[in-house]
């Protein structure tokens, strides 16, 4: 409930006030919040130094502009225009396209979209500050991207703490200052002139705001800034490094690269890259700064899972489809060319310079970006050979091997980024695509990647290529961090456009120690989601195990059967993307060659299909897989759509008819376009005669690029969802619509013959005037054809008034049908916390937890608006929250402090209650100063004794990402996203903290003895506990005891009921009518306070409401203070 704050300076905000730290951080990820003390700070205290700097940067833009103030003029580095860059945000609930309108009648054509929602769409846009402040209408909010709101989340920390350090430096232009290569060469010198020793002061001016009077930045961070840009920039020992950096502009002329060298650590100083970040940060030509790590490897029996999934069955290669007329570019190593599986005999190999000869047997072209081969046992080889080997004895007569790739009759274009120190050389997208492109390839396989999860540069410029190439499909490996859990999908897999590939286990004989095959993740596959929350990686398929082609150097033919011989088993993503990627081949063969509709050659049309298509195809083909096998060999759960597996293994029978090989039928939309609120339709009857096999609808779409470091990086959002018996389907196994993937998929296994189910694409909020999509609908059916859209169409997401029945997916319990007496749940909403909002009873039921559901039933506005679910049909009478133990007590906290000397990921423990209390929030110890931590809470009743590895058993109360208040001090998890736990004496009750984000990062005390008292008082005992790796054991399922939590609980105790007349209470009464509860709650009457006190205590810590609700708030004896 705090509101924006005001500060009275010579020059004034605009009317309109800046939006708040918090606000910024959730539209845009940055490095602001640490610099402002987010993790040290009461948010009140953050706002005020945001806010000072904010008016540091209105009064220095406006000055510069005026040319009046000679003191802030000289802080200008060289001349240029007025214009400086901002975040306008349309404030508005209407379309992103309306707000995109506004948005250029305002500043222009020159801007870039960073976010699209239902309330707010936002662009970074260019301006002089004095049109910015007085010009854009209320509507519109206006914010100065500051030094700190400019570099990227992560980028000072990957500096401070990384043992790999960045290898470039990547620099975005504020709209319009540039539009030709000559234009960004002019800026990128006059920028780098910022670090020559005739400006160096000016840099510490400005980035710390020296010569303001007020404080601008958290005193700890300014310190650290200090001593980096006098340890490095002003101290001159960066010169070498600077000379040394070589510029790359980018290929839309809209940003440039600093690639650093890479001789001896002396020219890599940290002090150095720190001060390089702070020069390019402060310049009004620049709006966004970001780091780039070391990109790094991602290091027969595949056929038949991708193409079937049943053993030795391969029917695309059967009908002809072996990707004949393709071409895939895989960027790796290098290719060792006279491996027999790439080998061509004939005539001299294609030259090293980039040209295609498509007259060569298998490489048509080889782009020397580091050298012109591979080494010996190189992955590069191995990789290439998966997605397009061919056996070849002698370099001419073609022949079956035992190791030749998914699509065996395509050809070749390699990208050799592999250089000799080991290292990858990674170019712009005009050497990186185009030229393959040129030469015929539409399919590119990236088997490297980064450990970093955020939506950046490359991914806003790979995503760039694939809008405006709409026929190029990027398949990129996910990543092997998968055993460090969630969160570890890697860049660039992290793009909307491209298609991310997980790993599953392969099939026998190619299976070790146990291994359960083709059904189960690997343990090592990278997991979603990406830090905006999308689900990633796409799609699986086989990466242990993996045989193919192996590079010898000074060997000639090598192959299946020479000695030594020309094969080699491989593990890792690596190895399942070039197989998605040859798997992807036969799927544009398919379509180029007409067999879609019939399912054989010449059926149809031929059809270029988009990536989108491709992507749709892949994914509606996916198979639910059983489970992850971790390294031990246990197994954890996951089911489609999370983030584990997301989609599932390719299995193509599943997604296209091919004739005689299946009985399924297929509808195919290609670059269909669709504007704000526009429905397209298609109806499909059942027809199960000689087929067996689930309706399957899958949709995607090529979103705009985002922003670098965007928060929700979907900018166009369209919406899957099927009406039929049983009601509407939404996407991806949820109970509304999706609003942060581009691709969607509905599956339906359980139907009737002769039931017609409408399928349905909307465009709910699109950021442009329109969008192309793909969609595929697949299964046993007779298509209706596409149906006209009704002439009043059913809303894409319908209001509680007159809501579309929800069909929950198979891992959701199922919904119980509306009876038609008055034992029914309501339409209303009722409110579950300040991080969840308001819900309703479909909510409630999709709910896949059991003990959480039942647990919101416990409160009385819950149970009676969702009677049924609920099972509350029988009761007549409220429920009293209180059960008549009167006020609760002032907040109390009770713990220990933070003086222990062990981290790990987790801590389980035991509370037994004295007293009857309410639990209302925690503290901890944790040990990061950098960087945002996901802190979640979980609990349930009785010990956590045996339950440590079984996340069913428990009920997550607290799900926030926090910085830590740093070693010795306690992090507070804030009120609002606790949700309050009620104990009655005697009663025991286990807790368990689980942090991610960093590298066990909870700190606490090795205990004596399981089950021995680690503190207590007359209210409650908090007991020793354990020490446990990841969520939940993780892969691992490691636990180690005994350990003592650093930190503890707040809580309120039940004061003791006395009963008396409301006259001699001293007229302590509630007051009549609705109250104002805050932004997010709106208001309410002291009786729902009451009905949800122990999910809301924390408001009755406001003066205005605990007056008001005196007799619910528990301060009758001090009513008048």
């Amino acid at each position: 409930r705090s509101g924006n704050m005001t500060i009275d300076r010579e020059l004034n905000f605009p009317s309109k006030p800046n939006m708040t730290l918090d606000d910024f951080h959730s539209i845009l990820f940055s490095d602001a919040p640490i610099h402002f003390g987010s993790r040290h700070l009461r948010r009140s205290e953050s706002n005020e130094l945001w806010f000072s700097a904010l008016q540091y940067e209105w009064e220095r833009a406006i000055q510069i502009e005026s040319d009046t103030g000679s003191n802030l003029r000289s802080r200008r580095l060289q001349d240029s225009s007025v214009s400086f860059p901002y975040m306008a945000c349309v404030m508005e609930q209407t379309t992103g396209e309306n707000c995109h309108h506004k948005i250029e009648q305002l500043f222009g054509e020159n801007m870039l979209p960073v976010h699209n929602s239902a309330d707010k769409t936002c662009y970074i846009v260019s301006s002089s500050p004095n049109f910015a402040r007085s010009a854009a209408p209320s509507d519109v909010q206006i914010t100065p991207l500051l030094p700190e709101s400019k570099i990227r989340e992560g980028c000072t920390e990957q500096i401070e703490t990384s043992s790999n350090l960045p290898t470039a430096i990547h620099a975005i232009l504020t709209p319009g200052v540039a539009s030709t290569e000559e234009e960004v060469k002019s800026i990128a010198s006059v920028v780098m002139q910022t670090f020559t020793s005739n400006h160096r002061h000016l840099v510490s001016t400005h980035f710390l705001r020296e010569d303001y009077i007020s404080t601008s930045r958290h005193e700890e961070r300014q310190r650290f800034w200090r001593r980096q840009l006098v340890d490095g920039l002003e101290s001159g020992s960066c010169e070498r490094l600077f000379e040394a950096i070589q510029v790359e502009v980018s290929d839309n002329n809209d940003a440039f690269t600093l690639n650093l060298p890479t001789a001896s650590s002396e020219l890599q100083l940290r002090e150095c890259l720190h001060s390089l970040v702070a020069g390019l940060s402060i310049r009004e030509e620049i709006c966004s700064v970001e780091m780039r790590g070391e990109m790094k490897l991602l290091n027969a029996e595949a056929q038949w899972v991708t193409q079937s999934g049943v053993r030795d069955s391969l029917p695309l290669f059967d009908l002809g489809l072996d990707g004949s007329g393709q071409i895939v570019t895989v960027s790796d190593t290098g290719v060792d060319d006279d491996n027999c599986y790439f080998w061509d005999s004939t005539g001299s190999s294609v030259p090293r310079t980039g040209q295609f000869d498509l007259s060569k047997r298998k490489i048509v072209q080889y782009i020397p970006v580091a050298d012109g081969g591979d080494t010996t046992r190189g992955h590069g080889t191995h990789v290439a050979g998966s997605a397009v080997g061919r056996r070849a004895t002698q370099g001419t007569q073609e022949s079956t091997g035992i190791a030749d790739g998914m699509a065996r009759a395509a050809k070749l274009s390699v990208v050799d980024i592999g250089t000799s120190r080991g290292s990858l050389s990674i170019p712009r997208e005009s050497t990186l695509f185009t030229l393959a492109y040129n030469a015929g390839s539409r399919i590119h396989s990236a088997s490297w990647g980064g450990p970093f999860n955020s939506y950046g540069f490359q991914e806003r410029n790979y995503d760039r290529y694939i809008s405006d190439n709409d026929d190029f499909l990027l398949v990129i490996a996910a990543g092997n961090d998968g055993e460090e859990g969630s969160g570890t999908v890697g860049s660039p897999a992290t793009g909307k456009n491209s298609l991310a590939v997980g790993a599953t286990l392969n099939a026998s004989p190619h299976l070790r120690d146990g291994m359960r095959g083709p059904d189960y993740l690997a343990g090592f596959s990278a997991r979603g989601p990406t830090r905006d929350g999308r689900n990633k990686p796409d799609v699986m398929a086989p990466g242990i195990f993996i045989l193919s082609a192996e590079a010898r150097s000074g060997q000639t033919g090598e192959c299946d059967d020479t000695n030594p011989n020309g094969l080699l088993f491989n593990v890792g993503t690596s190895m399942s993307t070039p197989i998605v990627s040859g798997t992807a081949a036969l799927v544009r063969q398919y379509f180029q060659e007409g067999f879609y509709p019939g399912g054989s050659r010449g059926s149809g049309s031929a059809i270029n299909p988009s990536s989108a298509l491709l992507k749709a195809v892949l994914m509606g083909s996916g198979q639910a897989l059983a489970g992850i096998e971790n390294s031990n060999l246990s197994v954890s759960p996951s089911s489609p759509y999370d983030f584990n597996q997301n989609f599932g293994r390719v299995t193509l029978t599943a997604a296209l008819p091919l004739a005689g090989q299946n009985t399924i039928s297929a509808i195919v939309r290609d670059r269909e376009s669709i504007s704000n609120g526009q429905i397209d339709t298609i109806s499909v009857t059942i027809n199960t005669s000689g087929c067996n096999q689930p309706l399957t609808a899958t949709l995607v779409w090529i979103d705009p690029p985002a922003f670098s470091g965007c928060a929700q990086c979907l900018l166009n959002d369209l919406d899957l969802f099927i009406d039929g018996p049983g009601g509407r389907r939404y996407a991806n196994g949820r109970s509304s619509p999706d609003s942060t993937n581009n691709a969607e998929r509905i599956r339906i296994t359980n139907f009737n013959n002769g039931e017609t189910y409408t399928i349905s694409v909307g465009a709910t909020d699109l950021e442009t005037s329109s969008q192309n999509y793909a969609l595929l609908v697949s299964g046993c059916f007779a298509a209706a054809g596409p149906g006209p859209t009704p002439a009043n169409p059913p809303p894409i997401n319908p209001s509680p008034t007159s809501p579309a029945p929800v069909i929950p997916s198979p891992s959701e319990p199922p919904m119980t049908p509306s009876s038609p007496s008055s034992c029914e749940d309501g339409l209303g909403t009722f409110f579950i916390s300040n991080s969840i909002g308001f819900q309703n009873c479909a909510w409630l039921r999709s709910l896949a937890n059991q003990n959480t559901r039942n647990f919101l039933c416990t409160f009385a506005d819950v149970s009676d608006e969702c009677k049924q679910t609920c099972g509350s049909c029988d009761e007549s009478e409220e429920i009293d929250d209180s059960g008549g133990l009167g006020p609760l007590s002032d907040e109390l906290v009770f713990g220990a402090q933070p003086n222990g000397g062990f981290r790990w990921d987790g801590n389980m423990f035991d509370v037994v209650a004295s007293r009857d209390l309410v639990i209302t929030g925690m503290f901890l110890h944790l040990r990061s100063y950098f960087g945002t931590r996901n802190i979640q809470v979980w609990t349930k009743t009785g010990s956590y004794i045996n339950s440590e590895f079984n996340q069913g058993d428990w009920v997550l109360i607290a799900d926030v990402n926090l910085q830590s208040a740093g070693f010795g001090r306690l992090t507070t998890l804030p009120p609002e996203n606790f949700m309050t736990q009620t104990m009655a004496p005697g009663e025991r009750r286990a807790f368990y903290i689980t942090v991610t984000g960093g590298t066990q990062d909870l700190v606490m005390n090795q205990g004596s003895s399981v089950g021995s008292v680690h503190v207590e008082n007359s209210a409650m005992t908090i007991y020793q506990g354990n020490a446990i790796t990841s969520r939940f054991g993780g892969a691992s399922r490691e636990s180690f005891v005994p350990y003592e939590i650093n930190g503890g609980l707040r809580y309120a105790v039940y004061e003791q009921q006395v009963s008396v007349s409301q006259s001699s209470a001293g007229g302590c009464i509630d007051a009549v009518g609705d109250i104002d509860m805050g932004d997010r709650i709106g208001q309410r009457s002291c009786d729902w306070l009451a009905d949800n006190k122990r999910r809301v205590s924390f408001l009755c810590e406001f003066a205005d409401i605990s007056k008001a609700c005196r007799l619910t708030c528990g301060h009758c004896e001090n009513s008048d203070s």
